[in-house]
């Protein structure tokens, strides 16, 4: 049902999304959100739009725009490469969870590692050095607690801007 169209499955992706980020069952949620982008993708659907737009790549847009690229593209492209290999060896890295997309994982996964797959030896060291930074690095974060004075976004407040943008695409 959550694949049933654009609507749904930005309204459900959105709600996990807040989920997610609960200490209790957040990880379960995330590994569902991402079980859904699998489906979608699997069912011919370009659903990497609203799964970086959901996440932290939309405060990334340099990111953003090159995982956009590869995810609605399917393959990987060596000067989008570039550009996160440059960000992620930044001292002002993003969030790796940015990288985490298993759809993306995978396309690293068919790069690297499938018999017959071709890949510039000039670029290999910055497709390795991505997926193990994905897979090796450990981020913590705080999370913030909303109370009547912080301004923090609620599922209700989230509720409503699913419901504008399901109107206008109407």
């Amino acid at each position: 049902m959550v694949c049933h169209g654009e609507h749904t499955y930005l309204f459900a992706q959105a709600i996990m999304s807040i989920l997610a980020q609960e200490e209790q069952g957040g990880s379960a949620m995330r590994r569902i959100a991402q079980e859904v982008q699998r489906f979608a993708h699997e069912k011919g659907h370009d659903a990497s739009q609203i799964t970086l737009a959901l996440g932290t790549a939309a405060a990334y847009p340099r990111a953003c725009q090159a995982l956009g690229a590869m995810l609605s593209k399917g393959a990987l492209n060596p000067a989008d490469i570039t550009v996160l290999y440059k960000m992620f060896t930044s001292m002002d890295a993003p969030p790796v969870e940015l990288i985490r997309v298993p759809a993306f994982l995978d396309l690293f996964m068919q790069s690297l590692f499938k018999p017959g797959a071709k890949i510039n030896q000039d670029h290999k060291h910055k497709y390795i050095h991505i997926l193990a930074y994905a897979a090796g690095v450990v981020e913590t974060w705080k999370k913030v607690r909303c109370n009547s004075s912080s301004k923090c976004v609620s599922l209700f407040y989230l509720f409503f801007i699913v419901l504008a943008i399901t109107v206008f695409w109407l």
